[in-house]
């Protein structure tokens, strides 16, 4: 593979991986998709932004996702916008954690029906 060939292959587009993902809590509720690409597109190329919004009011839940392209603009949005203020409120900005599958509803029925008194009887019936 010839050079210019490598240098195509290296800088095409790739998806981005959570360790590249942003997570942004303590949004103003005035706060929308692009209100976020505005204040964080400055530190970098970004694949996508999220602002969680009440489906009823359209209001932001606080809560927003901004994906880049490159790991070290996501590291320098970190720096400067963590403990930002804005509209009273600071900012908490961090790299987005890996997301868990609970299947909250299995969890919720062993906890509502387990008892100290129906542990001892499962381990009799066993």
């Amino acid at each position: 593979m010839d050079s210019v060939a490598q240098q195509s292959t290296q800088s095409s587009y790739r998806k981005p991986s959570y360790s590249m993902s942003v997570c942004v809590k303590n949004l103003p509720t005035f706060a929308d998709d692009l209100w976020m690409y505005r204040r964080f597109s400055q530190y970098g190329g970004i694949h996508s932004v999220r602002a969680m919004q009440n489906q009823e009011t359209g209001q932001c839940q606080g809560l927003g996702f901004v994906n880049f392209i490159n790991l070290n603009d996501a590291q320098s949005a970190i720096a400067q916008m963590n403990g930002a203020f804005v509209d009273g409120k600071r900012l908490v900005v961090e790299m987005q954690r890996s997301r868990r599958k609970v299947n909250s509803k299995n969890t919720t029925n062993v906890k509502n029906t387990s008892s100290p008194s129906d542990e001892g009887d499962a381990e009799t019936e066993a």
